[in-house]
């Protein structure tokens, strides 16, 4: 498993797992439930830019884990094509 989920004290909290941690060089993250506004399955998220890695993991074209810039906007990507889960998580 690439990451763990939990809802705990009114936030969702991400953990990466394993390898995973050290690559995303996140140990936790922790979002207040009211600033969740949706959650949805994304097949396409392998192909879409991912902008500018600060910090984490990248092997070009296979493995993306950690936080991206693109537009202003933070995402948090710990994914890979090897995979059958994924996870990103967006803060504008």
């Amino acid at each position: 498993m690439q990451n763990k989920i939990e809802i705990k004290d009114d936030q969702l909290i991400v953990l990466p797992q394993g390898i995973n941690k050290l690559a995303s060089l996140t140990k936790k993250i922790a979002i207040p439930l009211q600033h969740v506004h949706d959650v949805s399955i994304d097949l396409n998220i392998l192909n879409d830019s991912k902008g500018i890695r600060s910090p984490g993991t990248i092997i070009n074209g296979y493995y993306w884990s950690g936080t991206y810039i693109k537009g202003g906007e933070k995402t948090f990507f710990n994914t890979s094509i090897f995979k059958s889960s994924a996870t990103m998580i967006t803060n504008s």
